[in-house]
Order: structure tokens, then C-alpha cells, then sequence
């Protein structure tokens, strides 16, 4: 993919992998939107570059995803990789979670993704170019006893 005008959507773009990809494409002479919760933190991690736009975006939220998306296309004019790479693990022995906790985690790693994906989707169609890298595990195929059976859930629903 030629880098030329490129725009790189990476949701949880303030830390560890997600901030990573930030800076890499960044690096490279795309143009990124960086999503996170926190912008503060987001603008602390990744500073500031004039190809780079930080939105806040809670995937949980609907408005917020409708929001950055819009956000992503007013400033670039165009969305061509989509990084779903927000969310979290959640560790623990399964019968001693809160379904309240389940519940958060399911809405984050699961429908969150795909809240962002649909909002994305329209966008990347009108352009005729699909490019969506998702984050994920392999505990979605491979269960690891120590870890609690909703997180490996969240994978597997994603891929397949």
C-alpha cells in the first residue's frame, strides 16, 4: 500500500500495542486517527505530529464512535485501515466475576468492535478498499486454564 494520503483508523491508540502501530504508521507517511478514552494521555504518549488527529472515543459509546468517524473524514477526507485494537483482558476464575464486570467486558472487546466496524464500513466502501487488521488471541481456539472463559469468548466471536 503506498503511503501517499493513507489514513490509518487505530482504535486504543494510546498505549502498549495500539500506540505502537500509532507511531509506526506515522513513521512510515500515513496520516492516523488515534482513538483512546483518555486524550490527555493519548497526546502525552504519541505527542504530536501534523499527520496525526487524537479523538476521544469510547467504543462503548455509539455517539463517540459516530463522532470520531466523522472526526477521522472531516480532517483526512477518507478512512483507509481500520485497527480495532481497544480492549481488555478479563483475568480471573470465571465464577468469582461480577456479571456486571462480563457484561462491561463483552460490550468493549465484542460489540464495541463491531460498533466501530459498522460506522467504518460505509466509508471504506465508497472508496472500493477494505483494509481491517483485528486484534485478537489465540485463547479464542486454544483454552488456557488459568484464564477465565469470557475473554477467550470475546476472540472466538470475532473470528469466527
Amino acid at each position: 500500500m503506498k503511503t501517499e494520503n493513507k489514513v490509518w483508523f487505530i482504535t486504543g491508540g494510546n498505549k502498549g500495542l495500539g500506540a505502537a502501530i500509532v507511531k509506526e504508521a506515522l513513521t512510515q507517511g500515513y496520516n492516523v486517527v488515534a482513538t483512546a478514552r483518555n486524550t490527555e494521555n493519548a497526546e502525552k504518549a504519541l505527542g504530536n505530529h501534523p499527520n496525526l488527529l487524537i479523538v476521544k472515543l469510547d467504543v462503548t459509546n455509539q455517539e463517540e464512535v459516530k463522532q470520531s468517524v466523522a472526526a477521522a473524514t472531516e480532517r483526512f477526507g477518507q478512512i483507509d485501515v481500520l485497527v480495532n485494537n481497544a480492549g481488555y483482558g478479563l483475568l480471573g476464575y470465571f465464577e468469582e466475576m461480577s456479571e456486571k464486570a462480563i457484561h462491561r467486558q463483552m460490550e468493549t472487546n465484542l460489540f464495541g468492535t463491531m460498533k466501530v466496524t459498522r460506522a467504518i464500513l460505509p466509508v471504506m466502501r465508497r472508496q472500493g478498499t477494505i483494509f481491517i487488521f483485528q486484534k485478537g488471541s489465540q485463547s479464542g481456539i486454544y483454552w488456557c486454564s488459568n484464564l477465565s472463559h469470557i475473554y477467550p469468548q470475546n476472540n472466538f466471536l470475532l473470528f469466527y
